[in-house]
C-alpha cells in the first residue's frame, strides 16, 4: 500500500510539472529556441503526447547545446 501511495505520488508531482513546463516549452519551441524546449521536453518525458515528443526530437537535433 505504501509503495502505491509513493507512485501515486510521484505521478501526480509530474504531472503537475508537466502542466507548468508544458506551455513554457511549446513558447519555446515557438520562438525556435531549440535548446530550452529540449530541456523543457525532456524533463517531462513521460507525460509527452506523440506530437510533443516530435517536437522534443526535432528540438534536440536542431539546439545548439549539445544534448546528454
Amino acid at each position: 500500500l505504501e509503495q502505491q501511495r509513493q507512485q501515486w505520488s510521484e505521478d501526480y508531482a509530474l504531472e503537475v510539472l508537466a502542466e507548468q513546463l508544458r506551455p513554457k516549452a511549446n513558447e519555446a519551441f515557438h520562438r525556435k529556441d531549440y535548446s530550452m524546449a529540449a530541456d523543457l521536453y525532456s524533463r517531462i518525458l513521460k507525460c509527452l503526447s506523440a506530437v510533443e515528443r516530435k517536437k522534443l526530437d526535432f528540438a534536440i537535433k536542431h539546439s545548439k547545446a549539445p544534448q546528454p
